[in-house]
């Protein structure tokens, strides 16, 4: 087995644990308080709160996108196919989000895919 296939499962693993309580979107606004920390710091006026929500939302909704991005390109440069790489990282994304129904403070959402 290549070290490709191995960081694609070990990235697998990584995805999981982060699907657990400690990845909800409760947790993740730490990112809103930094971004309002920065301000603070640096004299601005903070953003409003529809702007930090959809911050927020920008900043998880991409780190979905980049987290099965870099799947498929792991599974790709393991060997695997551009459409078989693709299948493989979209039916993650699936469990991933049905994994998340059974977690506490996670809802599993079909949009996430």
């Amino acid at each position: 087995m290549n070290y490709f296939r191995w960081a694609a499962i070990l990235w697998m693993a990584v995805i999981f644990l982060a699907s657990a309580d400690s990845g909800s979107g409760e947790h993740s606004l730490l990112i809103v308080e930094l971004v309002c920390e920065f301000c603070q710091f640096f004299g601005l006026n903070s953003p409003s709160e529809d702007t930090l929500l959809l911050l927020h939302m920008l900043l998880r909704k991409g780190a979905h996108m980049g987290e099965f991005a870099l799947l498929y390109w792991l599974w790709h440069k393991s060997g695997l196919g551009k459409t078989q790489a693709f299948a493989v990282a979209v039916l993650y994304a699936c469990s991933d989000e049905w994994h998340q129904t059974f977690v506490e403070n996670r809802v599993g959402c079909v949009d996430d895919v």
